[in-house]
């Protein structure tokens, strides 16, 4: 088992370096952005009193791609002497006591070389005072939000023309990032095995996080934020085809190594059947009879995305049915607790391929293949025990074979190939 020290951290020093400023045309006035580097971070760790817990990225597979629903992070501080307290104007930290100050989990241990390593990082959205005995016993619940959640409410007025007509998926993000004056260097996009389609011109009229999931929907693509609060987009062609990790039971030598594990054969991922339209355009459609034989007609329907054709729109369809078709044997979710394999875990985010091999009572080994798509920590800094859930999608293996859409519901067939 690895040593570790959790390192829970507070922007509640003030400073004017580094702070940007979202453009105040646009927002009637100057709004510093936070999280920013505004700020000189703050050790709170040995004032928190139970565990942290900390979750990014997806529970449920709802939708064919992977979807980020933005991350959150709770815990509690001693407050006995009021330094906590928002009201309390005499503290050695008022007036930064106030909601969107920033906030951040780290892990670090004697035994690495490099680090320490973040595990999340946002804003703060509730300071909640709380005296569970009268006036003997004061706390603090803190509650915070990722990038997600500021980029969500980030909904300015709509452009008077559309513009951005035919650009690529990476470059309405930046369109839309550039709006909001997210910087740059907190980009960082992986589409070098190309795309799907290229987008429709826009007035950007909804906010900029249902601006930004609807481009990564019409390109099949992932939008997301990584542990330091990186925007990040994920192309439709670039799901790996390597295994990142490969978790083992009963083999604690090894680097990797899960606690429970959840296997599950059911309908939740499939869409046998996608029937895709463009705003403006006309329907298309794509079915895996196959996928329909063995699990009845399950249908994808999207009539809203920014697509630029129509043959973009029918390869969104493909593209659907492809991955999502028929109904696999898949591991829902891992547990993992305190293992020595702690180093590696912090290194994992959304959309890694992982290998879980499960070992049954009457000697067989299964061996099941899926896509990180949502990270739940729980840690203990007092104690020091942790907890990671790792949510996971089913994916289609790294070898396949070229199956065809049968015409009968299609009136033509179609071939997709890997």
């Amino acid at each position: 088992m690895v040593a570790f020290q959790p390192i829970v951290e507070l922007g509640l020093a003030a400073t004017s370096a580094g702070v940007f400023v979202l453009d105040s045309s646009l927002l009637d006035g100057a709004d510093v952005l936070a999280g920013g580097d505004g700020f000189v971070w703050t050790d709170v760790t040995d004032d928190v009193v139970g565990p942290v817990r900390c979750q990014r990225g997806s529970q449920q597979g709802s939708v064919p791609t992977l979807r980020y629903d933005g991350g959150s992070i709770s815990f509690e501080l001693d407050n006995q002497d009021g330094r906590y307290d928002p009201a309390n104007t005499s503290g050695p930290f008022y007036p930064q006591l106030k909601p969107g100050v920033a906030v951040r989990l780290r892990v670090e241990s004697d035994n690495w070389i490099y680090g320490p390593w973040t595990v999340f990082t946002g804003v703060v959205s509730s300071w909640q005072p709380r005296y569970p005995a009268g006036d003997l016993i004061s706390t603090v619940e803190i509650a915070g939000e990722d990038n997600v959640a500021l980029f969500a409410r980030a909904d300015l007025p709509a452009l008077d023309t559309a513009v951005g007509a035919g650009e690529s998926a990476t470059d309405r993000l930046d369109r839309i990032a550039d709006r909001i004056g997210w910087p740059a260097a907190k980009r960082h996009y992986e589409t070098s095995s190309g795309s799907i389609a290229t987008m429709q011109a826009t007035t950007m009229a909804q906010p900029a996080w249902t601006e930004m999931l609807l481009t990564a929907d019409s390109d099949c693509g992932f939008v997301w934020f990584d542990q330091v609060g990186t925007l990040r987009y994920t192309g439709p062609a670039q799901i790996p085809a390597g295994v990142f990790i490969e978790f083992d039971m009963d083999s604690p030598s090894s680097m990797a190594y899960y606690d429970e594990f959840e296997p599950r054969f059911d309908l939740e991922e499939v869409f046998n059947a996608a029937s895709i339209a463009r705003v403006g355009g006309h329907t298309v459609s794509a079915v895996d009879e196959t996928g329909v034989a063995e699990s009845g007609l399950r249908t994808y329907t999207r009539t809203d995305l920014t697509c630029e054709t129509d043959d973009q729109c029918d390869r969104v369809a493909q593209w659907v049915v492809f991955w999502r078709g028929r109904a696999r044997y898949r591991i829902g979710s891992i547990t993992c607790r305190g293992t020595r394999d702690l180093l590696f875990l912090l290194n994992l985010d959304m959309g890694k391929r992982l290998k879980v091999v499960q070992h049954t009572p009457d000697g067989r080994d299964v061996t099941v293949e899926g896509l990180s798509r949502g990270l739940e920590w729980t840690i203990h800094p007092a104690v020091g025990e942790w907890e990671l859930r790792i949510a996971m999608q089913s994916v289609r293996p790294a070898i396949l074979d070229a199956f065809i859409l049968d015409s009968s519901l299609l009136d033509s067939a179609k071939i997709l190939v890997p």
